[in-house]
């Protein structure tokens, strides 16, 4: 049995060395004789040449990292690329925000306290639900006791349907090329991603400079890289045509915006180019553009918009944003404080109106969970809104003239 073991281990060897030999008998091969090596010098210039290949290996490999090293430290310092990358990180943190809360189908509540300087208020009370998947919503106010202003609101793939019980006695089918659809969350982020889509597109394409400083926020003082983008005379109709151009060739953004819409993506598109024509002829001014970002993480921290009629400015801390605008029709500061299933909005603003500044102040609480089901609507009972009589039309226009509190809250809008 030994015998036969060691007669098969010896068989072995002889095939290895053989097929050894021949795999090394190559015309390049800078060898004397290959009859008279043995198996341990193959495996030793194996060895040897492997090793050989190791500093040019390394060599490489470090070539490599200190190119992406370069390359990196370049960019970061670029203007153009901070600029691009401030605008993509503010965007991303919304996105982020509206992705947390993704559901297919979603409900919460919408709280609304706004207080004029003429003693004027309105406390708004609502409760929402929203199937993102088939595109149905339904809102509805949940007055105080013995309020009435009421009111709810449905809409499905065609239709929206309008029903107080104080006004008319039954539905009223609204027009549907009428904009009155809620956005969901997979339409509301496909729509940022356009917008930002369309800004880098501007921001690529256009001469960005900048240049290191620092920058109050808060109680703290941070080290910030700041770009700036400056449009005027020479690149602000090329910078319009950019933006709006960009939109209009991005499908998935003219279908979602005609969704929010309830209209045509071609009535979509027309209405960016009647946009872009008022953008051009009406708007034109000069305006600088300053983003500024931490140096050490390019986070956005910190927006300018400053332009001749309209100067508006936007602070990202945290889970907070500050915005503030100054122009000729209104100023004020709106602080949105945003968290998973819950934004909070306040606000302190003066808006032009009849010649004069009108001072509000109040809040937004809005809650948003994810909901089970979304339960049905009866709104068989209805009637189109095309189909009125004059006698229905006068009878809700009364009865809206004379609500105490719908009336209080048109004349806020006024």
């Amino acid at each position: 049995m030994k015998k036969n073991l060691d007669d098969f281990i010896q068989k072995v060897e002889d095939n290895t060395n053989e097929t050894l030999e021949d795999t090394l008998l190559d015309e390049d091969a800078k060898l004397e004789s290959t009859s008279n090596m043995d198996y341990k010098d193959i495996v030793k210039n194996s060895a040897q040449d492997k090793m050989s290949k190791i500093p040019w290996l390394t060599a490489i490999f470090l070539i490599l990292i200190i190119a992406v090293v370069f390359i990196t430290m370049f960019l970061r310092s670029n203007p153009q690329t901070i600029f691009t990358m401030a605008i993509d990180d503010y965007i991303s943190s919304i996105s982020d925000n509206i992705r947390d809360v993704n559901y297919d189908i979603s409900k919460g509540n919408i709280k609304v306290n706004i207080n004029n300087e003429n003693g004027s208020k309105i406390n708004l009370n609502a409760k929402y639900v929203i199937d993102n998947t088939n595109n149905l919503s339904y809102v509805k106010l949940l007055p105080k006791e013995n309020s009435k202003l009421d009111f709810s609101m449905y809409s499905d793939n065609k239709d929206v349907y309008i029903y107080s019980k104080n006004i008319f006695d039954k539905n009223i089918k609204l027009n549907k090329t009428r904009p009155y659809k809620m956005i969901g969350s997979k339409d509301s982020l496909i729509i940022l991603n356009g917008i930002n889509q369309s800004l880098d597109k501007v921001a690529t394409s256009e001469k960005i400079s900048g240049g290191k400083t620092s920058l109050d926020v808060g109680d703290k003082t941070v080290k910030v890289y700041m770009s700036k983008l400056i449009i005027n005379k020479e690149n602000y109709e090329r910078v319009c045509d950019l933006f709006i151009n960009n939109l209009k060739s991005n499908e998935e953004f003219i279908t979602a915006l005609s969704k929010t819409k309830n209209s045509d993506s071609e009535s979509v598109r027309k209405a960016l180019d009647d946009f872009l024509i008022k953008l051009k002829s009406k708007y034109k001014q000069n305006i600088e553009i300053k983003l500024y970002t931490d140096k050490n993480t390019n986070k956005f921290i910190k927006g300018e918009f400053n332009g001749e009629s309209i100067s508006f400015s936007l602070i990202k801390n945290d889970n907070i944003n500050e915005f503030s605008i100054n122009s000729n029709d209104i100023n004020g500061n709106f602080i949105f404080k945003i968290n998973k299933n819950k934004y909070d909005i306040k606000f302190d603003y003066s808006a032009l109106k009849d010649g004069k500044k009108d001072h509000n102040t109040g809040s937004v609480n809005i809650t948003n969970k994810k909901a089970l089901s979304f339960g049905k609507v009866n709104v068989d009972d209805f009637v189109n809104e095309t189909d009125l009589t004059d006698a229905e039309k006068f009878n809700i226009y009364t009865k809206l003239i004379t609500n105490d509190e719908l009336n209080g809250f048109i004349k806020m809008q006024k």
